[in-house]
């Protein structure tokens, strides 16, 4: 088979063959020749994958949905595709976005082992966690907002601040929030932990 299009709906992932075995993963994974295929992957409105329930050590949520099962199963057999995940609510909630395994946010070499604990951190950093992530995957070239946006001559830098009562601890959890992140430092975990 040549070159082509597919274009079906979550709900579409979830069904089977009428009367039969096949999944409708299994259909599209011979539709594409098989798990080795490298084309490009594009997941519409992808926070309907949300609530994939992943090793969570606290901050329990409901079961993982069926869609973001489906989801993750599709990702993790066709390992060699390239994914677009496109959505404007995905950020809102640390639990949207455990399907979003591509981003390289959680594994081998962040500061998150798990999706799960990745979840339980951003939902224990609250909003302030998420903007910080969403500002930085923007930077990173993983996120495209047209309304977080940088103006030309934007910049950033260090300066002193008078220490209060409320500045200090603020201060501290946004450098351990950022360091956890974007960082790669051994002690991020545990310094994360302790101020949530």
């Amino acid at each position: 088979m040549g070159p082509g299009l597919m274009i079906c709906t979550y709900r579409t992932l979830l069904g089977k063959e009428s009367g039969g075995p096949v999944t409708r993963i299994g259909q599209l994974l011979s539709w594409v020749g098989g798990e080795g295929w490298d084309g490009v992957l594009a997941l519409d409105e992808a926070h309907k994958a949300k609530n994939l329930v992943q090793q969570r050590k606290r901050w329990t949520a409901a079961p993982s949905s069926k869609t973001a099962v489906v989801v993750d199963a599709l990702q993790k057999r066709l390992r060699e595709a390239r994914v677009i995940y496109a959505s404007a609510t995905i950020a809102t909630n640390a639990g949207n976005m455990e399907s979003l395994s591509r981003l390289g946010l959680w594994g081998p070499g962040t500061a998150f082992e798990t999706s799960g604990a990745f979840a339980v951190a951003m939902h224990n950093a609250g909003l302030p966690g998420l903007e910080l992530l969403s500002t930085n995957m923007k930077l990173q070239g993983k996120y495209l907002a047209r309304t977080l946006g940088f103006k030309v001559g934007c910049s950033c830098g260090l300066g002193g601040l008078m220490g209060s009562p409320f500045s200090t601890p603020l201060l501290g959890n946004t450098h351990c929030l950022y360091r956890l992140l974007f960082g790669s430092t051994s002690d991020a975990n545990f310094s994360f932990a302790s101020r949530f």
